[in-house]
């Protein structure tokens, strides 16, 4: 993957403005974790790329006071790391990791260590477990589970580390999370064989087009906002109509949050809507965080959200459905895999101008399938506005 779309993010993301005593920190962040100038060294038989999710403070231990510990890390293990900007709001980061796979799981062991404040010394029965949130694509990550969890099985019995595929993909990515868990040595030697695993993939999935979760304050993974509830099943393997069972890994399953209790009332300019009034619930839960204007918005509240799937409606201009459909149904198919949502748009009313989709999910999914939705609109509006201006161009120069 190139640099280019590792630093890619959301247009809307705020860049959080750290306070006075943060800035010298940041600034330390920023030069040491981010400004790595040395050459991306991809002639290596065994060069991968791995990504961790992890918590901001995290973040902060793993980088230490002036860079110091990152900096270390990067020496001794000749990798290459970088973490990813700290966004206002998000209480994630994520960690780029870069280099041969005994390098790389070898820093994984460290960025343990570093989490867990210990010393860089073998791990022994005074360690602490750690749990490591490896993001690896959807289309990847079958093999590492392998048949019926067969992989991750024999990876769990070379490493002593207890390894957790979550099912859902990430919002807005093609991303899974793959839980580690473990001291620090089991899980230097279960990423080193996931990363193995990742570089016996046929090349076509290997160079598959990966969509990669980018933190942002519309969710949080691991934060009580998303809601993996990832599950230990019993051959390690995700089974949509598994009932929900006992957990066997250190993190607790977390339930999706009850949907946001909010009013919205249609704008009277260019169709959209304005939100009101959110409450019970943090704006960054809410789709009342931004004015979408290119779709109108109706929630249908479920008496029990917990256990029962959100039902949302909102309301697009008619001529702008083929655009969300896309071509053979493929914007429409990607926006249902990245959110989980079910979408239904219903038949033209002659007379109308608009036309209803009704979104079925969770809350958090049915937030980002509204917004992705509005982001094609406007996206293609703005595309066809520039197509427009160059066709008037050209026929005043004739």
């Amino acid at each position: 993957m190139s640099d280019e779309e590792l630093a890619s993010a959301s247009p809307n993301i705020l860049k959080r403005k750290p306070d006075d005593d943060e800035k010298s920190l940041e600034a330390e962040i920023k030069r040491v974790a981010l400004d790595d100038d040395s050459p991306p060294v991809t002639h290596i038989p065994d060069y991968v790329h791995m990504r961790m999710l992890c918590l901001v403070k995290h973040a902060s231990m793993v980088v230490g006071a002036k860079g110091e510990r990152i900096s270390r890390i990067k020496e001794d293990t000749k990798t290459r790391i970088n973490v990813s900007d700290n966004i206002k709001n998000v209480p994630e980061r994520v960690v780029y990791l870069r280099g041969s796979c005994e390098d790389v799981a070898k820093a994984f062991g460290k960025i343990s260590r570093a989490i867990n404040d210990e010393d860089d010394r073998e791990s022994n029965e005074r360690s602490l477990p750690l749990t490591v949130n490896l993001l690896i694509p959807h289309h990847l990550m079958g093999y590492v589970i392998g048949k019926q969890g067969s992989r991750l099985r024999e990876i769990e019995d070379l490493s002593a580390a207890r390894l957790v595929a979550g099912p859902q993909q990430l919002p807005m990515s093609n991303d899974r999370v793959l839980c580690i868990t473990g001291v620090a040595d089991a899980i230097h030697i279960a990423t080193y064989y996931v990363g193995q695993t990742i570089l016996t993939c046929e090349p076509k999935y290997k160079n598959k087009k990966t969509i990669f979760y980018q933190p942002n304050p519309l969710h949080s993974v691991l934060v009580n906002n998303y809601g993996i509830a990832i599950q230990h099943q019993q051959h390690h393997q995700y089974h949509p109509g598994d009932k929900i069972k006992r957990s066997k890994s250190r993190m607790s399953p977390v339930l999706p949050p009850t949907p946001n209790e909010m009013m919205l009332q249609p704008s009277h300019n260019n169709g959209g809507v304005i939100p009101i009034g959110p409450s019970g619930s943090t704006i960054s839960n809410s789709t009342s965080a931004v004015v979408l204007p290119h779709v109108r918005i109706v929630e249908i509240m479920n008496p029990q959200p917990q256990v029962t799937p959100v039902v949302q409606e909102i309301f697009i201009e008619d001529s702008m459905v083929g655009n969300v459909i896309g071509k053979g149904g493929k914007s429409i198919a990607q926006i249902k895999g990245s959110t989980g949502c079910s979408i239904q748009i219903s038949e033209p009313i002659p007379g109308l101008r608009e036309r209803k989709l009704t979104i079925i999910g969770t809350p958090i999914g049915n937030q980002t399938a509204v917004m992705m939705i509005n982001n094609k609109i406007d996206i293609d509006k703005r595309t066809q506005q520039q197509r427009n201006k160059q066709q008037h161009n050209v026929h005043l120069r004739n």
